[in-house]
């Protein structure tokens, strides 16, 4: 961004913002996203899901995890992200989905295999 930290919004009217507050909101919805999937992909290796079931896990507690915080915002991921509500729900999912899988495939193996 210029000079100024600001936008327009759809009225086209200038909008401020300030880094450190976006900065920070970033950085807590991260760790909140990786803290639950961490416990997430727990849950799935101790329920001793495999193949699409913990795939389907996944899929529903992200999806549920994205709705309740975007909710938590009004509904207005703008305000806090300057990301539209689309891009908030689908922009980490991939990220997400390796810390999942990691913590599934370890605790899996650890009550199953070992």
């Amino acid at each position: 961004m210029g000079p100024g930290d600001d936008m327009l919004d759809a009225k086209g009217e200038r909008v401020f913002f300030s880094r450190d507050a976006l900065m920070h909101n970033t950085k807590s919805m991260s760790l909140i996203n990786t803290f639950v999937m961490l416990i997430g992909g727990c849950c799935a290796g101790i329920l001793g899901c495999t193949g699409l079931r913990g795939a389907l896990l996944y899929v529903l507690l992200y999806g549920t995890l994205q709705v309740v915080v975007l909710a938590t915002m009004g509904f207005d991921s703008m305000k806090y992200t300057l990301q539209p509500p689309l891009k908030f729900i689908a922009g980490n999912a991939g990220e997400n989905a390796l810390s999942f899988i990691l913590f599934w495939t370890l605790v899996y193996a650890l009550v199953y295999i070992y």
